[in-house]
């Protein structure tokens, strides 16, 4: 009689083990080093596309977009004051060595819900911008 209790003393003690390594909760945190900063870069949408706002990325050191990427080249409202979800009148240009050029026409644009900022593939990246001395 005491093998059988001895028996189902020892099942009960490896179930408890075992559950409390399978089902053990991570206390995980959502710290921002747990991130990858990347390059990202900043967007507003229109009707048809996506413009970037500068056509240089957030990164050590600078990432140029690729060449013929749309972009803002200016916007009734700056970049920094436009609220999401709010048409502003924005001109397209257009990403040539790192710099917004050729405004076309007036088109209206909006800035996109949280999070507004974006992180590349690796094909939007065309060369580096050498640091300044």
């Amino acid at each position: 009689m005491a093998l059988k209790y001895w028996f189902v003393f020892a099942a009960v003690l490896y179930a408890r083990q075992w559950l409390s390594t399978t089902c053990e909760v991570q206390n995980t945190t959502l710290a921002e080093e747990d991130y990858d900063t990347g390059c990202g870069y900043n967007i507003v949408i229109t009707k048809n596309k996506t413009l970037v706002v500068n056509c240089t990325m957030d990164c050590q050191p600078k990432m140029l977009m690729n060449e013929s990427e749309p972009c803002l080249f200016n916007s009734s409202v700056p970049y920094d004051h436009m609220q999401p979800h709010h048409n502003y009148t924005c001109m397209e240009g257009i990403c040539k060595n790192g710099t917004c050029v050729s405004p076309s026409n007036n088109i209206t644009c909006w800035l996109p819900p949280p999070p507004v900022r974006y992180y590349p593939n690796e094909t939007m990246v065309t060369s580096t911008i050498e640091p300044e001395a």
